[in-house]
């Protein structure tokens, strides 16, 4: 019977790295970070910047949310104070694309 070859593992600088004692290679795999993602966007505050606000807000219609309604009542957002400031800066929601131009 073959001995097998064992493995250390060890965690350094966001990578692991593995090295099998019977051989003179070794790999470092990058390992992933908490995903904290989820989470993030309850604990955010909108920017005050319109066109900051124009981008943030449909980046999160289009990765999270299915609506403008969603957001709002997920991120305790007054829904008229945020389309009357995308309005002032020349936005309006459509909400067939769920986004606003």
């Amino acid at each position: 019977m073959r001995p097998r070859p064992t493995t250390k593992v060890r965690q350094r600088h966001g990578s692991v790295q593995v090295k099998a004692l019977f051989s003179c290679f070794s790999l470092s795999v990058p390992v992933k970070k908490a995903n904290f993602a989820a989470h993030q966007h309850k604990n955010m505050t909108l920017p005050k910047d319109p066109m900051m606000l124009f981008s943030v807000v449909n980046m999160k219609l289009r990765d999270n949310y299915a609506s403008l309604d969603a957001l709002c009542d997920d991120l305790d957002v007054d829904k008229q104070e945020l389309q009357q400031t995308l309005a002032r800066a020349g936005f309006e929601y459509s909400r067939e694309h769920n986004k606003f131009w």
